[in-house]
């Protein structure tokens, strides 16, 4: 994440508890787990306070030479923490900004990598490779992506959730719908997050996605890469009708005559568009359950610029703005040499 500490740094009172705080956040930037921000007059005055280890000392040397260039560099991002030293207890997310009183930080536990719950753990590496492909997209040099990727195993992920809920961690957690239709229902996954509100909250962040599974999600330019020539049989891989990718399972295909028969059961028209289409037509192929796995394999061969070409602003605008998110939580600098 993106820590800025933009207040006054009071050390007249409770200084053994904000001296731990601040030796954990610049540990925490030293080895690159999050990228620290303050201003210079914050930077001199922590180097000439007596208490911190040689490694915190690296780092603030390092932060002298940052404030003027990384001063904005929160903008790339869907948020930013700021650091409250004077209500020690706040926890509150407004407008793009999650201000987090410093006791928060007196456990090391809270520095550690942002943890990413996904339903597998294929999913969080492709959430990734998203992430890691935004900060190269958009230019974002010197900075890196780290999560701790923890898989909710399917419809246990709620357990894995509320166990993160309890700790002292900040954490990510998305997870499909597995809807197959617009006004159809959430899957048991899904379902049993009913009670969870949705963004932001203390130190976590939840979605619920809208589409049916990642694979849904996936850049095309991927997908038409593993699958090849089977893609060309799909009506949603068509630049016209890709903006239908979202409901149909992958996994087991959808014909349009399938198509129409959710619309009738729900008495909708979501699948108007594939009126004059014949009832043999094939809306979604059946790409069978390795599809995700492929796809995550060919990413991770790609070169950063390789994996650039491959996530198009327009037509994966859906996946470039979960690649942000995540890469807002797991966002770091390069980590210092021991």
């Amino acid at each position: 994440m993106i820590i800025k500490i933009t207040g006054e740094i009071d050390l007249a009172n409770d200084v053994a508890a904000k001296l731990t705080a601040l030796e954990n956040l610049l540990r925490a930037h030293g080895e690159g787990k999050h990228h620290l921000w303050m201003p210079i007059s914050s930077v001199k005055q922590l180097s000439k306070t007596e208490g911190f280890g040689a490694f915190s000392k690296r780092v603030l040397n390092e932060l002298m030479s940052q404030v003027n260039e990384q001063r904005m560099i929160h903008k790339a991002f869907v948020f930013y923490v700021d650091v409250d030293f004077l209500d020690k207890h706040r926890l509150e997310f407004v407008d793009g900004v999650l201000f987090v009183g410093y006791h928060h930080f007196f456990d090391s536990a809270s520095t550690q990598q942002a943890v990413l719950l996904a339903e597998n753990e294929l999913d969080g590496e492709a959430f990734l490779w998203g992430a890691k492909t935004y900060l190269h997209k958009n230019k974002i040099g010197g900075l890196n992506v780290s999560l701790d990727i923890q898989p909710g195993g399917g419809n246990t992920t709620i357990n894995v959730f509320s166990r993160l809920d309890r700790s002292k961690r900040f954490f990510a957690c998305i997870i499909d719908s597995d809807r197959a239709h617009p006004h159809g229902s959430l899957g048991l996954t899904a379902r049993r997050f009913r009670g969870v509100s949705p963004g932001f909250e203390a130190k976590r962040y939840f979605e619920i996605l809208e589409h049916h599974e990642i694979e849904n999600l996936l850049p095309l330019a991927v997908v038409r890469a593993v699958a090849g020539k089977v893609c060309d049989n799909g009506i949603i891989f068509r630049p016209e009708y890709c903006g239908l990718r979202v409901y149909p399972d992958h996994k087991a295909g959808l014909t349009v005559k399938e198509a129409k028969a959710e619309d009738r059961a729900r008495g909708a028209d979501y699948w108007s568009a594939l009126e004059d289409f014949d009832e043999d037509d094939v809306v979604c192929p059946r790409f069978g359950a390795d599809l995700l796995r492929s796809c995550v394999s060919y990413m991770e061969e790609l070169s950063p610029k390789k994996s650039v070409e491959h996530m198009c602003d327009e037509v994966d605008a859906e996946w470039v703005r979960i690649s942000k998110l995540v890469a807002s939580w797991g966002v770091g600098g390069r980590a210092l040499r021991s």
